[in-house]
């Protein structure tokens, strides 16, 4: 510490008591107050944001896992997604399931089974619900929350998955509504799936945790790029989902996901048969590594 600061620093202190001159070297001390715990503690709320932050950055996995649930036999597919989870436990894995496109009254003990098999690897599990881009009833659509309630939110779905969601500013309060519906059932988590981007309202608004702005094919992706993509908000995720790879290009797309703000991504081979999600990604692995660095 420099003199002129020490002096200053003496200054700040107030009035100092001169002790008796008979007192030895080591009792004869001034006794300043103790900075060190305040530098410290501010040491330490700079490395917890700055963990929070690389925590946020972080790209995350939204895979819709709409694969049966066949959890005795040798090909059950959730498995390798479970065993990934195992093997790299700090990726942040989200699992739409989704029994029989999400319209049921019954329980199906596989779904039961599967769900709570995710939840016991620590994968957020959120139940598939069609909305017909706004068109569908709202009762109806209360009704498999209803069902999603009493079935399997004890197993542990956590959230809800509204699919075919539309863009279009005057169906915001629709879709407001159903997130209201769907949180006072105590599903937490809520996403849309609009599938491009959409009105930036519907991510301000802060009526779901992630919203899925950009579903596609690869070769789409490349050929006729949206115009226009959305930013996410303090309360608001967005989703990338690819499918129809036709090679191994998945730092390209984690490239293309970081570049346009998206935190949750999913790419996969898969399609070309009509349905790309009834399967895992061979390519998953590499993006959870990619997502992690």
């Amino acid at each position: 510490m420099k003199r002129r600061t020490f002096l200053k620093t003496l200054c700040g202190l107030g009035s100092i008591t001169l002790l008796p001159a008979a007192l030895s070297a080591q009792q004869y001390r001034f006794h300043f107050p103790d900075l060190s715990s305040d530098t410290q503690e501010d040491e330490s709320n700079d490395q917890e944001e700055e963990s929070s932050q690389e925590e946020s950055d972080q790209l995350k996995i939204l895979i819709p896992l709409y694969s049966y649930p066949n959890w005795q036999e040798d090909d059950y597919v959730w498995q390798s997604l479970i065993d990934l989870k195992g093997e790299y436990p700090d990726i942040e894995i989200i699992a739409v399931v989704n029994p029989t496109n999400g319209h049921f009254n019954e329980e199906d003990s596989n779904y039961t089974q599967g769900i709570t098999d995710l939840v016991d690897a620590e994968i957020k599990v959120v139940g598939y619900v069609y909305t017909q881009y706004g068109d569908r009833d709202t009762q109806e659509i209360i009704q498999d929350l209803d069902a999603w309630q009493d079935i399997y939110q004890s197993a542990g779905v956590s959230g809800i998955f509204f699919d075919e969601t539309s863009t279009d500013i005057e169906l915001l309060d629709y879709y407001s509504n159903l997130s209201s519906e769907a949180r006072e059932r105590n599903f937490e988590y809520i996403v849309l799936n609009a599938g491009i981007t959409t009105d930036q309202s519907y991510i301000d608004s802060g009526i779901a945790n992630l919203i899925v702005t950009y579903e596609t094919t690869d070769a789409q992706r490349q050929e006729n790029p949206p115009s226009s993509y959305n930013e996410p908000s303090e309360s608001t995720d967005l989703s990338l989902l690819i499918y129809e790879m036709e090679e191994d290009n998945v730092q390209e797309l984690i490239d293309f996901a970081q570049e346009h703000q998206f935190g949750y991504i999913y790419f996969t081979e898969d399609g070309f048969d009509g349905n790309p999600w009834d399967s895992v990604s061979s390519y998953l692995e590499e993006e959870i590594s990619q997502a992690l660095q």
